[in-house]
């Protein structure tokens, strides 16, 4: 290549062009100048909010989250929220620990269902066998106490305490 080729254009600078290049570069220079000033206005604010206390990590994510829209926001937390299920990670948090209660409330009524369902099979079973000795595993001394209960409401002597006592 040749030096002429390779030569860059000459503007005059007395030209249209090149005033307003000038022109944008300067005030460019002159928004970024605000731009830095606005940024050690926000740092102060942020050293201000650290010292009365306040978490800035969390203001930053609070003013991100305030600058998107409202759907995205929640599209993402539901996302968020089925990735930390998938992997285990609610279980520690108050709604984790709700979710948590709310099934083992649900299976211990429905344990205290199919004791009762036992318990009148087992008095259903038992009806009319006064004076018959019935031997019973370790575990079943609440449910044998639920049928002697209903036994004894539907008029029934029962003498089952004893043994439930007795074997432990």
């Amino acid at each position: 290549m040749n030096a002429k080729s390779t030569a860059l254009p000459q503007v005059d600078p007395s030209s249209v062009a090149a005033d307003q290049l000038k022109t944008i570069i300067e005030r460019i220079e002159r928004l970024e100048e605000e731009k830095a000033g606005i940024a050690g206005d926000i740092k102060d604010v942020y050293a201000e909010a650290k010292a009365n206390g306040f978490d800035t990590k969390i203001i930053r994510k609070i003013i991100g989250l305030r600058k998107r829209d409202y759907d995205e926001r929640m599209e993402e937390e539901a996302i968020l929220e089925l990735y930390m299920q998938a992997l285990g990670m609610l279980a520690d948090t108050p709604l984790g620990k709700a979710a948590i209660d709310r099934e083992t409330s649900r299976a211990r009524a429905s344990e205290r269902g199919l004791r009762q369902q036992i318990g009148q099979k087992l008095s259903d079973a038992f009806a009319g066998m006064e004076g018959v000795t019935v031997t019973i595993g370790r575990d079943a001394g609440p449910v044998m106490r639920e049928a002697a209960r209903k036994m004894r409401a539907a008029g029934a002597q029962v003498d089952l305490e004893d043994a439930i006592a007795a074997r432990g």
